[in-house]
């Protein structure tokens, strides 16, 4: 199978899985959103937002890690996944009986404590998160199917016993038994995939190189969720439980916007590691990749910051409102991000991990030094723009350093007329005076037209594939 065919065919495995997945996960938050209030949602988000930290800990960054090596030794998968699930499991069972030991002395509510306790259950079940193993070996399939169990097993019973503000220390507790469930699946159809022994292929000896090639990701992707959750705590210890319910209803709804992202770079992850010895080469990938990137990245913001208020209040109730506005800050900070990816990627599995942990933590001071501006005076705005001022920051030194490993003029051409069709269809669109979904539905046709015709050789191929393999 070609390169352009076997992208295209993890591309459809992962836009189907996790199609399925994130209508799963978007059903959730929205019944939790109003179940349990803005204060009770507002609460979750902020549990969430401090457990991130700690599932860095656990994976200190080698999930990037096993996904280059085992791209780099298909034959050795097992072995690598052997010790990489050992060394997160160790890490994980010591951090989350340490941390419900400190959560029981603090000066919390039972509820407070309660819920910290059960959402750290999580920590042990993402230590066996096989997704670096099905990426490594470009079987996206075992991805799709890991989100969409997780996501439906925990939809369900949500949907059956969460069903006032009463009920929310269940939430983690369902996730939890989710993911258990998802892992016993995973790993039944991992031991038919790689038979043989695993227990042979620990190798503790291995364990302190893992962790010194992996803790330069492990300390950028601490940086990177800072960026994702230092708004979210900040709004927690400076204002009501309310507006952090409220910034946490529109940024679930721009995560959504990343996610497609994040499955154009995992198709694309092993071309760029096998092609990064190539200067040449690479460029051909990163260009091909970042075109990609900006096309989907602008058709997703565009469509939601054209209805973002109804959106809002439809998904959520009249309650959330008020998240209309961050929400078209965010949407502008998307369109960014999947820009920046193209470089970011590009750094990751070039091998630039140095260069990649300097640009995010660069970028990240921007972050937190804009949110403690900008949050005291302005609440949940001030997040936002933050939000937008750190992808900004990203974008610019990621170009900078890509320009050390390839021709980031050449990419940047075709990113800036992208751009520019986004702005003049979203402009001209946000004039009429209809109803926001028919704005939405004139900016997507509109746009994807125009970027069918100057892209139609390049989209093509994509499109063919994808449906080839699909169907």
């Amino acid at each position: 199978m070609n390169r352009t065919r076997r992208i295209a065919a993890n591309l459809s495995y992962l836009f189907i899985g996790e199609g399925i997945s994130v209508v799963l996960a978007f059903v959730t938050t929205i019944w939790l959103a109003r179940r349990l209030t803005d204060e009770g949602f507002g609460r979750l988000a902020f549990m969430q937002s401090i457990i991130l930290y700690f599932a860095i800990l656990i994976d200190l960054g080698l999930a990037v890690f096993g996904t280059r090596e085992i791209a780099r030794q298909p034959h050795e998968a097992r072995k690598i996944s052997a010790n990489i699930f050992a060394i997160r499991m160790s890490i994980a069972a010591v951090i989350v009986l340490l941390f419900s030991l400190v959560v029981f002395f603090l000066p919390l509510s039972l509820e407070m404590k309660l819920l910290l306790a059960f959402g750290s259950l999580a920590l042990l079940t993402q230590a066996m998160n096989p997704e670096f193993l099905f990426q490594g070996l470009e079987r996206m399939g075992g991805i799709a199917l890991w989100r969409i169990l997780i996501h439906g097993l925990y939809l369900l019973p949500v949907l059956m016993f969460v069903q006032s503000r009463q009920q929310l220390v269940l939430a983690p507790v369902f996730r939890f038994a989710a993911e258990c469930v998802s892992v016993v699946v995973l790993f039944i159809l991992i031991r038919r995939l790689l038979p043989g022994s695993w227990r042979a292929g620990l190798d503790p000896s291995l364990w302190p190189r893992y962790v010194k090639e992996s803790v330069i990701i492990a300390m950028a992707v601490l940086a990177i969720r800072l960026y994702y959750s230092f708004d979210t705590l900040l709004l927690g210890a400076v204002d009501q439980p309310e507006a952090v319910g409220w910034y946490s209803a529109a940024l679930k709804i721009a995560q959504l916007l990343l996610v497609a992202g994040s499955l154009i770079q995992a198709s694309f992850a092993p071309f760029l590691v096998q092609e990064s010895a190539s200067p040449e080469r690479m460029d051909a990938v990163v260009l091909r990749f970042g075109i990609l990137l900006t096309i989907i990245g602008g058709l997703a913001s565009g469509v939601i910051l054209l209805c973002d208020e109804f959106i809002v209040t439809t998904l959520y109730g009249a309650g959330y409102h008020r998240a209309g506005a961050p929400l078209t800050i965010l949407c502008l900070a998307t369109l960014v991000n999947y820009m920046a990816t193209t470089f970011t990627g590009a750094l990751i599995f070039g091998g630039r991990q140095k260069a990649f942990l300097t640009i995010v933590i660069a970028a990240t001071i921007v972050n937190v030094a804009l949110n403690v501006v900008l949050i005291p005076r302005f609440s949940y705005m001030g997040a936002a723009w933050a939000n937008l001022g750190f992808n900004i920051a990203l974008i610019g030194l990621a170009i900078k350093s890509y320009t050390q490993i390839g021709r980031s003029l050449r990419v940047l051409r075709h990113l800036a007329f992208i751009c520019l069709v986004y702005g003049g269809v979203v402009f001209a669109v946000s004039r009429w005076s209809v109803h926001p979904l028919l704005r939405a539905s004139a900016f997507g046709l509109g746009f994807s037209a125009l970027m069918g015709l100057v892209y139609r050789m390049h989209l093509s191929a994509f499109v063919a594939n994808v449906w080839r393999r699909s169907g």
